[in-house]
């Protein structure tokens, strides 16, 4: 079977990537929009306040997954499983770590929560 080009492969991933951007803003549009009529623009804030503080804690990422999928091209072109096995095993370690800075990170807000949504 014949590999497809590599400029062929960006292409496509540009594609998807596009389109589910393009999906991810309409059904947050329709999701605010039925939120909005179905429990009213305060409940919105608060929604909007947890999802705020739900991004700020992801971008403890830090570009990892940009960086992993990037190693991953080399052992996936070489079909080199063993080096994409160890890798994956890396990473995971790497997550389980950023998971559990962005749970004590979460929980030591938690007594900060009634200051940030003036309650």
């Amino acid at each position: 079977m014949k590999e497809k080009s590599r400029l062929y492969n960006v292409l496509r991933n540009i594609q998807y990537g596009l389109i589910s951007q393009v999906l991810a803003i309409i059904f947050s549009f329709i999701n605010r929009t039925i939120f909005i009529k179905t429990l009213g623009s305060a409940y919105l804030g608060i929604n909007g306040l947890f999802t705020d503080i739900l991004t700020m804690l992801s971008l403890a990422d830090l570009g990892l997954g940009t960086a992993m999928v990037y190693s991953f091209y080399e052992p996936l072109a070489k079909k080199d499983y063993i080096k994409l096995s160890s890798l994956v095993n890396f990473y995971k370690r790497i997550y389980e770590y950023i998971a559990i800075i962005v749970i004590v990170i979460g929980i030591g807000l938690l007594p900060f929560l009634k200051y940030i949504i003036n309650l």
